[in-house]
């Protein structure tokens, strides 16, 4: 009986909470006067509502510098302020010239922040950075002073290399390059084996070449550097023909056989890549003048416009434009014995003029048919002691051997480069197929 009456009396109890509860509810909705509910809600805005900055995180995509980009427009398109804006430039602007920042440079946001002042949007930025092809420059916001600083950081770069090998199917030049040899790599191929064959009678279809040199490329993989050949290989129909790159002790680079023979000669055998010989020394009938006249230098025929190359260092003798006879053409002296003479150009290269010393293998100028001509092609002379000879019949002079502690040098890089080709043919670091390109840290 005890129980049932202290239950009935806590039921009691829990009802007039309840309707209590509801009293008090009925009184503020609707008994309650406006203006103590307005008192009410702004109690409430200010506990609740009254965050004065509201902090929220940006994640802004990579912007690549274009034509008509600046650091200014960029950031101003971000939201970042007039006044920061300028804080950035003159930071940057201390330690790296804004001017050098060039299109498909890259700007990254590593921290900006959005906040809220009311309606008001403020972005700041805390830290971003800008790669340029060999650096980068960091900016980053002191923000207890207010202040941007900036740092140069100059990049390194990784140095690459790679092994070509291929089969000649039309001229080595374009052979080389489509087995994927880059460009200028292919050139100095070239100009190396110019010294010791000639192209126009020892080279043939399925001829067998190699090709080892090394490159620096940047962060992004964009090649930095001019390629340099450690290593090539010629198989010609006239035999195999190597050479090994090696620094002398005075700082020259130079290229030996694998007996610390120069591969190097005064003069190169072939002063245009890839031409074919039209005319060749001696008694012929002038395709002109209709009668036989002596031919004294040879014709290589090629594309208006293919490069023309010094045959050996020298200092520029004549750059002269004939209505008739030779038209543009370039003479070089090159020593007490040698000059040679270029015929028919379409234009000079720049800078090419009389007393300028040019380097063996420097364009000169370009294939072309000015003068007394029936079609674009080179007129090579070789003057040896005053007289006109036949360019492929002079032997000339060698650069002197390597002896001693330069030789010795030289055949342990020769034993490691070697080494190098074999394991990179053998698969030992990666597989290598013929006419396809490999690359290979170094």
């Amino acid at each position: 009986m005890v129980r049932v009456i202290k239950k009935f009396k806590f039921q009691a109890l829990l009802s007039l909470i309840t309707i209590v509860s509801i009293a008090m509810n009925f009184y503020l909705v609707f008994l309650t006067p406006d203006e103590d509910l307005d008192d009410l809600s702004g109690d409430h805005d200010e506990a609740f509502f009254t965050e004065t900055e509201l902090d929220i995180p940006q994640l802004l995509e990579d912007a690549v510098i274009g034509r008509k980009d600046t650091v200014t427009s960029l950031l101003t398109a971000a939201g970042v302020a007039q006044p920061d804006v300028l804080k950035v430039t003159q930071a940057i602007n201390q330690i790296f010239p804004l001017k050098s920042i060039k299109p498909g440079n890259k700007l990254v946001f590593d921290d900006i922040y959005k906040s809220y002042e009311g309606a008001n949007e403020k972005v700041t930025l805390n830290k971003f950075h800008i790669l340029t092809d060999q650096s980068k420059v960091e900016v980053i916001l002191d923000q207890e002073k207010n202040i941007y600083t900036a740092k140069h950081i100059i990049l390194p770069l990784e140095t690459k290399t790679k092994l070509v090998t291929g089969i000649v199917k039309g001229s080595l030049f374009s052979s080389v390059k489509k087995a994927g040899v880059d460009p200028r790599a292919a050139m100095e191929f070239i100009n190396l084996f110019s010294y010791v064959t000639d192209f126009q009678r020892d080279l043939r279809p399925g001829d067998y070449f190699k090709v080892l040199y090394e490159y620096q490329v940047n962060h992004e993989g964009k090649v930095m550097t001019k390629p340099k050949i450690i290593y090539g290989n010629l198989v010609a129909g006239n035999g195999e023909r190597e050479v090994f790159r090696h620094v002398m002790k005075s700082g020259r680079v130079d290229y030996f056989d694998a007996k610390g023979q120069s591969v190097k000669r005064a003069l190169l055998r072939t002063p245009i890549n890839g031409a074919k010989v039209s005319s060749g020394f001696g008694l012929r009938s002038h395709p002109v003048l209709g009668y036989s006249k002596m031919h004294k230098g040879l014709d290589y025929r090629a594309a208006a416009g293919t490069p023309i190359l010094a045959a050996g260092d020298g200092v520029v003798e004549l750059v002269k434009n004939q209505v008739r006879g030779y038209g543009k053409h370039v003479q070089i002296k090159h020593n007490g014995t040698y000059s040679t003479l270029y015929a028919h150009m379409s234009k000079f290269a720049p800078g090419i003029r009389p007393g300028v010393k040019v380097a063996q293998g420097q364009v000169i100028g370009h294939v072309g048919s000015t003068g007394m001509t029936t079609g674009a092609h080179l007129h090579y002379e070789v003057v040896e002691k005053g007289q006109k000879v036949n360019p492929t019949k002079v032997s000339f002079p060698k650069i002197a051997p390597l002896k001693g502690i330069e030789l010795a040098k030289f055949q342990d890089k020769m034993i490691s480069t070697e080494k190098m080709v074999a394991e990179l043919e053998s698969g030992k670091k990666t597989q290598v197929a013929q006419g396809q390109a490999t690359n290979q840290n170094h």
